[in-house]
């Protein structure tokens, strides 16, 4: 699911304007025949050790972007080359993603769901 905060423009200016505190992170799938298998936009904050979501407080939903099918071994192979990366990070907290369906994918991931925690938060909705 893509959310406006992974759009080129919300990204791209995000970067340029946090630039000199956070370094980009772009986690690239492998290539299906023509298509990028995956994508995960972060960054990281090396004065605080953190590795975030790009947009970190000002991008509300935060989540990764992969082809129909190829979400758990995207993620399995993403979170393995940031551990493996010379990236030094303890966490890497996602505010809020856009759907249960995305916690139940991180779970999917053994990687991932060996260390990961969740919080859920009831939404209130005015009708």
């Amino acid at each position: 699911m893509r959310t406006p905060f992974q759009a080129p423009p919300f990204v791209r200016a995000w970067y340029l304007s946090y630039g000199s505190q956070c370094t980009p992170v772009i986690v690239r799938g492998p290539r299906e025949g023509n298509e990028l298998a995956g994508l995960w936009l972060l960054s990281h904050d090396s004065a605080r050790g953190e590795l975030m979501h790009a947009g970190a407080h000002q991008a509300e939903y935060q989540v990764w972007l992969a082809l129909p099918g190829s979400e758990v071994s995207f993620l399995d192979a993403a979170w393995n080359a940031l551990r493996r990366s010379d990236l030094p990070f303890a966490t890497l907290r996602l505010k809020y993603l856009p759907s249960a369906a995305s916690v139940e994918t991180l779970a999917q991931a053994r990687s991932i769901a060996r260390c990961m925690s969740v919080r859920r938060h009831v939404r209130p909705l005015a009708v």
